[in-house]
């Protein structure tokens, strides 16, 4: 049988005769397509067996190199089936040519009912079991029933093994009349075949979800499917599997005419099209590779700004499974959050532009920053801040030894101060061995009003607030337990500190306090502190009853913000009944939300059994903040609305966010300004 392909390389399936659609009987698909090997794509390819559609398998019949090639093909296909080029592809063509053929899933449903769930499905998270010999023609796999769970799987044909002899050759000159099997060249230029392949597979996905095309022949296909008689309709354009099979070998295709297909920073990742038929390009990450994103709101929906894969470098980082992605700040004064990782090697400060990743710092274990020898095994990074005041922020770090605070110097740190335990911080001695070296860093900020910040300290013996002197630490507060702040009697022992805000907008930080007794908010004046308001247990602030007996007393303070941009910080709090957002008002809190779970918040629905919050921020810049809410369902991004919350986007876990796949053991790591622009970013790692 001879060959055909269109320009881009998208094939055109010949069909066996005297085929009859039943739901589980064998289809046999010709697939002419000559598969290429380049060996330049090749090296550059992951060898990961995992996939966009679950752990993808080769029987004993495929060899190491056809394993190999396989790898490469599903990487083109999870790559181009995660744009949104290709959800556009979809759109259009199902709105335009799908007609629906006779038991294709949700046959009585609207097209755009049809749209999400063949999008859906063609992202489905199942495995893939690829067989390289026993499939007739090209490739062969039977009809299933749409959201099977169980493996997809089709067979290649003969020609698999035999066209692997011709990958890696010249292309042929076919207006010469030049053919594979007589001049030693291939049939099309890169990116055929992966183009062309990556869209069989996806073809035989969706037999195996339940789509047909009647036959593999016109007539008998137009009486299969119900169109006998009908001249306009074609089983090879109007079928959903030739449409998803079209879209996916489209999009590699037009990325191959318009892109620099492998003109990215990362080896798991191939330039495409941004939208269909467009020429505008972007690296787009494998969806089926562990590593970091950072994702982000666009028009509401929550995708990914760029991501990373392990084994990925980031100038001398190389991404591992196993790094501590344990602070964020603007490091080097860019206007650019930035993000600290330790791994057994060493410490880096890593960023993105917007554009590119970089890094800022990337140092080994046993480096010296000004006298602290750093070693990820025993220091601990305790808060960022700008502690000096020059724009840029600097960290606390820890050891068994004493305290630091460092700060990017170049490609390197330098220490703005270091100094050992027991050492005398004015009126605090730090980490005292009297007191069993317990010192806990609770929190930093700008509790003295001077655009420097501070670290909020507690110990066994009491309370402090130190700032950065020259190169020591100085207390502006040292007070032991037992002092009374206004009426809170405090007491390390119980006092836990639960975040730190500016509560009542006079420009300085302000710290919330809770106790087996109640709530406070704490305020520096002079060399002691005062208190904003303070409460017992049971009290009620407007709609919301704090630590009430009656929940058990497990209220739990998830964030500080300014929810509702009056700039001024609120309280966002959690406990049994509901969820509640709090803000000081004269000398008690007011709350401006409360609610109880089993409220919906747009598509959300709200239960403190499983819901997790992740973080606050600024999501879509409207400058009020919002914050990331997790359950084994999903992820959601809510936000205040009058009284109650909005969802600004909720996704269900398995679903793509761009080219990351949502999982509910992703770890959230932090929140911050991430990349170009005011909208803070989520950058999220995936170990699992």
């Amino acid at each position: 049988m001879k060959n055909k392909f269109n320009k881009n390389g998208r094939v055109k399936i010949a069909q066996s005769k005297n085929m009859k659609t039943t739901k589980h009987i064998k289809f046999i698909f010709i697939l002419t397509i000559i598969l290429l090997f380049n060996s330049n794509v090749f090296s550059q390819i992951g060898r990961n067996t995992s996939a966009l559609l679950g752990e993808v398998t080769t029987a004993d019949d495929c060899s190491a190199e056809h394993q190999a090639f396989n790898d490469d093909i599903m990487m083109f296909g999870r790559i181009a089936v995660s744009t949104q080029a290709f959800e556009e592809c979809v759109r259009e063509k199902v709105t335009n040519l799908y007609r629906k053929c006779n038991g294709d899933p949700f046959y009585d449903s609207s097209i755009e009912d049809q749209i999400q769930k063949v999008i859906e499905i063609s992202r489905s998270l199942n495995n893939v079991h690829i067989k390289c010999t026993g499939g007739s023609g090209n490739a062969s796999s039977s009809i299933g029933e749409y959201g099977r769970l169980t493996d997809e799987s089709f067979s290649w044909g003969g020609w698999f093994s035999g066209v692997y002899d011709q990958l890696g050759k010249r292309t042929c000159d076919l207006a010469a009349g030049e053919r594979p099997d007589t001049d030693n060249c291939r049939w099309a230029d890169y990116p055929w075949p992966y183009s062309q392949a990556a869209g069989i597979v996806w073809h035989e996905v969706m037999h195996q979800q339940g789509y047909t095309h009647g036959a593999n022949d016109q007539i008998n296909a137009l009486v299969n499917c119900g169109y006998a008689g009908d001249a306009t309709w074609n089983f090879q354009v109007n079928t959903m599997p030739y449409i998803i099979g079209n879209c996916i070998s489209d999009i590699i295709g037009q990325s191959g005419n318009a892109c620099n297909l492998n003109d990215c920073d990362g080896s798991n990742q191939l330039q495409t099209i941004t939208h269909y038929n467009g020429t505008e390009c972007k690296c787009v990450n494998d969806p089926a590779k562990k590593g970091i994103g950072i994702l982000k709101l666009d028009n509401n929906q929550l995708t990914d700004e760029s991501v990373k894969s392990v084994n990925d470098w980031i100038g001398g980082w190389r991404i591992g499974i196993e790094d501590n992605l344990v602070a964020s700040g603007d490091f080097n004064g860019d206007n650019i959050d930035d993000y600290i990782v330790t791994s057994g090697w060493g410490i880096g400060i890593l960023t993105y532009n917007g554009i590119i990743w970089k890094p800022i710092v990337v140092q080994p274990n046993g480096s010296g920053f000004g006298g602290w020898n750093f070693n990820s095994r025993d220091n601990k990074i305790v808060g960022v801040g700008d502690f000096n005041g020059d724009g840029k922020d600097d960290f606390v770090i820890t050891s068994n030894w004493g305290i630091g605070i460092l700060t990017v110097n170049g490609s390197t740190l330098s220490a703005l101060m270091i100094k050992p335990k027991d050492n005398w911080f004015n009126q605090w001695r730090y980490d005292a061995s009297v007191n069993r070296g317990k010192d806990i860093i609770q929190g930093i900020g700008d509790f003295d009003n001077d655009n420097k910040d501070e670290i909020l300290i507690t110990s066994s013996w009491g309370i402090g607030i130190l700032e950065l002197r020259d190169n020591s630490l100085y207390s502006i507060v040292a007070k032991p337990n037992g002092t009374r702040f206004g009426s809170w009697n405090f007491n390390s022992a119980d006092n836990k500190i639960k975040g730190v805000g500016d509560f009542n907008g006079d420009g300085k930080d302000d710290f919330v306090i809770t106790s087996g007794w109640g709530i406070g908010i704490l305020t520096v004046t002079g060399s002691t502190l005062s208190t904003l308001m303070i409460k017992p247990k049971d009290t009620w602030f407007n709609q919301w009853r704090y630590d009430a007996s009656v929940n058990r007393g497990k209220d739990k303070i998830q964030g500080i913000g300014d929810f509702d941009n009056d700039n001024r910080d609120e309280i966002l709090i959690t406990s049994s009944w509901g969820i509640g957002v709090l803000e000081l008002r004269d000398s008690s809190l007011y709350s401006i939300v409360a609610k109880p779970n089993g409220t919906r918040f747009g598509n959300w629905n709200f239960n403190t059994v499983d819901n997790k919050v992740k973080g606050v921020g600024d999501f879509n810049g409207d400058g009020k903040d919002d914050f990331v809410i997790t359950s084994d369902w999903g992820i959601g991004i809510l936000t205040i609305s009058g009284s109650s919350f909005s969802a600004l986007n909720i996704k269900p876990n398995g679903t793509l966010c761009g080219s990351w796949i949502l999982d509910k053991k992703d770890n959230i790591a932090q929140i911050d300004n991430f990349a170009a622009g005011r909208n803070s970013k989520i950058l999220v790692q995936k170990k699992n």
